[in-house]
């Protein structure tokens, strides 16, 4: 087991979990995965699909193609009167959540060969997911009757339709479950929940920190996408878990939701119908229903939910909140070489660059280094229960690894989000940190700029408790989000990486695991032209 290799007593908060893999070796690590390699027969299946629940299909094909990446509608007397509609809804969920095209780039992952056989296929979403192995199920909950019909629903990607789970007004138990007021506020919620054992499958105890930042990407992806449609967006990382479990229908042995975000159009919210409250969600069931598995798995499960009982808030819990539903605020000139873009090539062309990046072609020149990092760090709308209108990811901090940037010596850097600029130059100490810390099949000899996304642990576990823990690690999923679009968008390679040496990197940086820890690691750079190009787009997204 992984938390063998780690520390013999083993973790019983996510603040000490954390501190456990900020002294993770990465050679140790791989050698008990190795030894405990996972059976594919039982491997889990890679979509939330649910039976036994009635299914209503969204519109067959996308409806608003002139979506631009941080650029919201022009502010007409009709878009301002424009409430949301069903198809935009549906546009959200398929550019988030849903099926965009057939895996089939050629990379360095070992992995890659099996993937063209009719027999092995896989999908491509908008947002990525360690391993591939998507553990996050979406529920939507409507509110207002001019959206859907009050109820909650969960969205299946492989039908792109919703399934519904609930039909009724729960806008009290809504207030209950997240401390605020929701009745005309707001229009409806995205709710993201995770299948442990999705990721638990390949990553044992590992996987609980992968989920929290696969929460993180899914939600930076809905952020955005909402932000291009003109919504205005409230993230509730704050809410009582089992309440919210209930009315979603989840079995806590297996799944649990991570993070709410509340949605209302540009106009504010519409009225919720006059009608009677529904009565406890227990009792409430539309239907049966179950989630589709192959096997349930829980060797690993003991460990995780331990870590995440520790996170979670009880019915009367006090809670730390700084409430706001601020509009989104304009992106900075920084920011102009990539928004304008448009958003759904650039989430088609989103993958992880395995072995394709490379520093031989044209240098990666500063003005474009610091658009992909400024646009991670403060694209859109970031407002929280935890930190208002939150104009950067507060609770994480980047540090810049410089390989070959045009006008920039080589060395480490850190990420000024004042200034928007690279301060700091600490010299070419990079070496180190990239020979030692990362798998080969990165190519790390040939990558340009890594940059190395830090936790604020100390702060966030005495501000905001252990469920603070799970608001760090989505803020890193969400800045990996927009630095893949970003990056997509500019015709750079990237790529995301869990699994490295936590212990080089944070001597490396100097950190004390007690207060700062290593989260995530972004590569990014110029991309090896294709041998072959091929459009599998699915025909969901022609108009």
């Amino acid at each position: 087991m992984l938390m063998d290799v780690f520390d013999p007593v083993p973790p019983k908060t996510a603040e000490a979990y954390e501190q456990m893999l900020a002294r993770r070796s990465r050679p140790r690590v791989a050698g008990a995965r190795k030894a405990t390699s996972p059976n594919q027969a039982g491997r889990p299946y890679p979509f939330c699909v649910i039976q036994g629940a009635a299914r209503i299909p969204l519109p067959p094909t996308m409806t608003s193609n002139e979506l631009r990446i941080g650029q919201r509608p022009e502010a007409t007397d009709a878009a301002r009167s424009k409430r949301i509609s069903v198809s935009e809804v549906s546009d959200l969920l398929l550019l988030s959540s849903g099926i965009l095209k057939r895996k089939l780039s050629i990379t360095w992952n070992k992995t890659s060969r099996p993937h063209a056989r009719y027999s092995r296929l896989q999908f491509s979403r908008g947002v990525p997911s360690g391993g591939g192995l998507y553990p996050c199920c979406t529920y939507l909950i409507a509110l207002t009757a001019h959206v859907l019909r009050p109820g909650v629903y969960h969205y299946d990607a492989v039908r792109h339709g919703l399934d519904r789970i609930r039909v009724g007004q729960y806008c009290s138990h809504l207030e209950a479950i997240l401390d605020c007021e929701v009745r005309n506020q707001f229009d409806f919620f995205f709710v993201l929940a995770s299948r442990f054992e999705r990721s638990a499958f390949k990553y044992g105890h590992f996987a609980y920190k992968v989920i929290m930042q696969d929460v993180g990407a899914l939600l930076g992806g809905m952020e955005q996408i909402a932000f291009c449609l003109n919504w205005n967006t409230t993230v509730f990382y704050s809410f009582t878990d089992r309440l919210m479990a209930n009315l979603l229908g989840l079995d806590e042995r297996f799944e649990a939701p991570f993070v709410v975000l509340g949605v209302r159009s540009a106009q504010g919210a519409g009225i919720a119908p006059a009608v009677p409250e529904s009565g406890t969600p227990g009792a409430q069931l539309l239907t049966a229903f179950e989630h589709r598995e192959r096997t349930h798995n829980v060797g690993s499960l003991g460990f995780i939910l331990d870590i995440h009982r520790s996170t979670m808030i009880q019915q009367g819990d006090q809670r730390a909140r700084t409430a706001t539903l601020t509009p989104p605020r304009t992106l900075e000139e920084k920011l102009r070489p990539i928004s304008g873009r448009y958003l759904v090539p650039a989430l088609l062309s989103r993958e992880t660059a395995w072995g394709q990046i490379t520093d031989r072609l044209p240098d990666l020149s500063l003005e474009k280094l610091l658009a992909v990092i400024v646009f991670a760090c403060s694209a859109g709308a970031y407002a929280t229960d935890f930190c208002g209108r939150a104009g950067q990811l507060p609770l994480l901090r980047a540090e810049v690894l410089v390989r070959r940037v045009t006008g920039l010596p080589p060395g480490l850097y850190r990420y000024d989000s004042v200034s928007a600029e690279l301060v700091d130059h600490r010299g070419p100490s990079y070496e180190q940190i990239l020979r030692k810390s990362f798998p080969r099949h990165h190519d790390i000899d040939h990558v340009p700029v890594v940059v190395l996304l830090v936790g604020k642990l100390r702060e966030v576990v005495d501000t905001f408790g252990q469920r603070g823990i799970r608001a760090m690690n989505a803020e890193a999923g969400i800045f990996a989000q927009r630095a893949y679009l970003a990056c997509a968008a500019s015709s750079l390679g990237c790529g995301a990486v869990l699994g490295f040496d936590a212990s080089v990197v944070a001597a490396a940086l100097k950190l004390d695991w007690r207060t700062e820890v290593p989260l995530l690691a972004i590569l990014m750079g110029p991309r090896k032209p294709r041998a072959v190009a091929f459009d599998f787009q699915l025909p969901l997204l022609r108009s």
